[in-house]
């Protein structure tokens, strides 16, 4: 792969002209090919024409239906991965991968980030926040700084409040982890013991010193290269068993990319971070969950019966009102 990239950077400064086009054909095998560098590139018009079977649609139905896809997808020499990569332009076959797209549920966060609204309705308290980091440890590598803020609830379900993923400076990056820090009130952030102090704990402290604005820090083993993809693993029966929950502001973003190509994608960055909430969260200790309920729901009007009366019972209620009319 690196050697078609290095031709591809080779004879891209040889055109006639700046403006001059370029059509780069070719199938996806991997997402750190050439063709996934150029999906990224805001200057590339990516042209994708995939055979429809994922969709439920077929591209070409008089010669490629359904059915017909089936069958080639089947076939004893093709296999889920060649036929996604050859037929639906996708080097990560759906049924081959780790972290699902159904396994993804989403919540909204109310703007006072107190509580928040999951999709099925149930309203849950902001507790205690966390804060993981995974740095990035080498320049020129196309390395990505992700954060990740999470809190779990008192029936051990996890909900990650907001990530960040982005190339930047290890200065730019501190700022941003305070103030990510501040805007959650987490109690305490956690990262690889080596990355943090080796890179990022010196600036830290100096800008604790001066700006008198504080943060917690939990040091965690190191993560190997080699353990790191078992290490995001565990995440996967949380997952599966409904225990995860995403912000709406993260559907179908970078976040769930990166879960959905692991571990073929090309960075996993954000999944790393996710995983370390696992050795430093703990159980909310906040009220129990409740249900948001209908505006006009019976149990809403209860519960308007009792600020207005004292009591949610309707005999006591209707006694009340006829009393009064009567007076």
């Amino acid at each position: 792969m690196e050697k078609i990239k290095e031709f591809y950077r080779a004879i891209f400064p040889l055109r006639n002209s700046p403006t001059t086009p370029m059509d780069i054909i070719g199938t996806r095998w991997d997402d750190s090919d050439l063709y996934g560098d150029l999906e990224h590139d805001e200057d590339i018009e990516v042209i994708k024409f995939a055979a429809g079977l994922n969709t439920g649609v077929p591209l070409w139905n008089a010669r490629y239906p359904l059915s017909e896809l089936r069958k080639i997808k089947a076939g004893a020499k093709m296999g889920a991965y060649l036929y996604s990569c050859l037929y639906e332009m996708e080097p990560i076959p759906q049924e081959e991968a780790i972290f699902k797209q159904r396994y993804f549920k989403h919540f909204t966060v109310h703007p006072s980030r107190t509580h928040l609204t999951r999709d099925d309705g149930v309203c849950v308290p902001i507790g205690n926040c966390y804060m993981t980091i995974d740095g990035a440890t080498e320049e020129g590598k196309n390395d990505y700084s992700a954060m990740v803020i999470a809190m779990m609830d008192n029936q051990d379900n996890i909900y990650f409040l907001e990530t960040y993923n982005k190339q930047i400076d290890p200065a730019l990056f501190i700022d941003e982890l305070f103030d990510l820090y501040e805007k959650w009130n987490c109690v305490k952030f956690a990262g690889q013991k080596a990355l943090v102090e080796k890179m990022l704990w010196s600036f830290i402290k100096k800008k604790m010193r001066v700006e008198k604005r504080y943060v917690s820090f939990e040091p965690l083993g190191k993560n190997t290269t080699l353990n790191k993809e078992y290490t995001i693993k565990q995440l996967q029966p949380w997952y599966e068993g409904g225990y995860v929950w995403h912000n709406i502001t993260d559907k179908e973003g970078v976040m769930e990319n990166s879960f959905i190509r692991f571990p073929r994608g090309k960075n996993d960055d954000l999944p790393d971070a996710a995983q370390m909430q696992l050795e430093i969260l703990k159980p909310s200790t906040q009220p129990k969950i409740t249900t948001s309920y209908d505006r006009n729901s019976l149990e809403l009007w209860k519960r308007r019966l009792k600020r207005a009366f004292g009591t949610s019972n309707f005999n006591d209620a209707s006694n009340l009102l006829i009393g009064a009319r009567t007076y």
